[in-house]
């Protein structure tokens, strides 16, 4: 992966996660992320969601002046 002119080798993999509501439930979905193969090589870099892989099976949004992000599920049957 190439992250700020930087090359990073590792791997893509799918794992469940849960994202923990504070008001509302939680929701659970598998996302896709990339795992590198030394840690130290990260460095300073912040771990960041994408919106391809993760982002994208979620409806969400994000309020800057409250610093909050809102999501939920995409099924229809939450409609």
């Amino acid at each position: 992966m190439l992250i700020r002119g930087m090359r990073l080798d590792g791997s893509i993999t799918r794992f469940n996660m849960k994202l923990l509501a504070d008001v509302g439930q939680h929701l659970e979905l598998q996302a896709t992320v990339f795992v590198p193969d030394a840690e130290e090589l990260w460095g300073d870099f912040p771990s960041f969601i994408g919106l391809s892989g993760f982002l994208e099976r979620i409806r969400f949004a994000v309020d800057p002046l409250t610093d909050t992000f809102y999501f939920g599920s995409m099924a229809l049957t939450d409609l």
